[in-house]
């Protein structure tokens, strides 16, 4: 039976059924964040490919010959391309990759940005904070983690691997742990539930109203290991994984690696 997505106080929500939506496209992984064009190319050169590139956020790096680098230097003064890469280097493939990962992280931070002057509330404040974001960054690499999707209540990010397995991160501010310890009380949290949340040792994502009568070792279920990251101010981060929502999403049809099966059966 579908639970209602509005009642639940824990419940991932901000747009839930956007996210939603937006996991079931393949075609989400279609978009191009950085192109690599050869300035030197039979039927067009590099620099009227970019011109021709309708998205304007797309980064763009350009291949070019001895003869071709004044010509490079002016598009990237102009803004046309954001870098250049003389194929007579010896380093040539290494910058190639570099630059490549340097710019796609510089396309998403220019997506982010956009996100936080849209977001009719106050953005979170861990979208700014530069420790809160390599700790992220840090966390991708180790799990794998390929997508994230911002999400409210509890504030954080849904996070996908490659082959559609599924974490929450909640990423809490002092008022929100306070608020989650208090609603702990409320619900009647045995002691020791209650004395590792006050010692943030542990924090609570109540995805459901629970049952002041369940045993100490049923209320763990609700805590997860609490790590302490010193940004801008202090925040609270906990790794969920399979956390309990309401996301309709099958891994087989819509994951990173269903993606890349595809291509290679259509190559």
């Amino acid at each position: 039976m579908q639970k209602d997505r509005s009642t639940w106080k824990g419940k991932i929500e901000f747009d839930l059924s956007l996210i939603e939506d937006e996991v079931k496209i393949t075609d989400r992984f279609k978009r191009t964040s950085v192109v690599i064009v050869d300035y030197d190319m039979p039927q067009m050169n590099g620099l009227e490919f970019c011109r021709d590139i309708a998205d304007r956020s797309v980064k763009k790096v350009m291949l070019t010959g001895a003869a071709d680098e004044k010509i490079a230097v002016q598009a990237f003064n102009s803004g046309l391309i954001d870098r250049y890469i003389s194929k007579n280097s010896t380093a040539t493939l290494d910058m190639v990759v570099a630059f490549a990962h340097d710019l796609q992280r510089a396309y998403f931070f220019d997506q982010q940005r956009i996100l936080q002057t849209t977001i009719s509330l106050e953005p979170p404040a861990f979208l700014s904070d530069e420790v809160v974001g390599d700790w992220i960054t840090r966390l991708r690499a180790e799990h794998g983690y390929v997508e994230h999707y911002l999400v409210g209540d509890p504030t954080g990010l849904i996070m996908l691997t490659a082959d559609g397995e599924l974490s929450l991160l909640m990423i809490l501010q002092e008022d929100d742990v306070v608020r989650a310890i208090d609603a702990a009380e409320q619900y009647g949290a045995p002691p020791g539930v209650l004395r590792e949340l006050r010692e943030r040792r542990k924090l609570a994502y109540f995805y459901d109203i629970p049952d002041p009568s369940r045993p100490e070792a049923a209320w763990r279920d609700y805590l997860h290991n609490a790590a302490r990251v010193r940004g801008a101010e202090d925040f609270w981060l906990a790794l969920i994984p399979a956390p309990p929502n309401d996301i309709d999403f099958d891994p087989a049809v819509s994951s990173f690696e269903r993606h890349l099966a595809a291509l290679d059966q259509d190559a």
